[in-house]
């Protein structure tokens, strides 16, 4: 269980920045020493339909999705352990979150939480 090297840290976070959720998650991250191995993007303000390759701004919308250095996707529960790893102070949290039964469990909690999403979102405050 050794740490990420920078290199490895480089990923690209797609996040729907109209939700208040997301958005406080993300700007937490943001406040982290390492948040600028990330690069951010608010798929919510692409007007275009792909945001990136292999991904639509409307499947961007509908779920958390990272990009790897390696050009490669991640989405759900597996994204955000590895976006957790990028974090010294989150990477044991991303690092059980990414052991296979764990992992699984937690993406059928992530599920449930996408269809809470619309509720939830409309009572924390923008």
């Amino acid at each position: 269980m050794s740490q990420l090297n920078d290199d490895e840290k480089r990923i690209t976070v797609f996040f729907d920045g109209s939700c208040p959720l997301c958005r406080r998650e993300i700007n937490a991250y943001k406040r982290l020493k390492e948040s600028g191995y990330v690069n951010w993007i608010d798929v919510s303000a692409k007007h275009d339909k792909i945001c990136a390759p292999h991904i639509s701004t409307q499947k961007a919308l509908k779920r958390f999705h990272i990009m790897l250095p390696d050009g490669s996707f991640m989405s759900g529960a597996a994204a955000f352990a590895k976006l957790w790893m990028v974090f010294p102070r989150l990477y044991l949290f991303g690092y059980i979150l990414s052991l296979p039964g764990i992992r699984h469990f937690a993406e059928i909690l992530y599920q449930i939480f996408l269809v809470m999403r619309p509720l939830l979102q409309r009572i924390v405050p923008k």
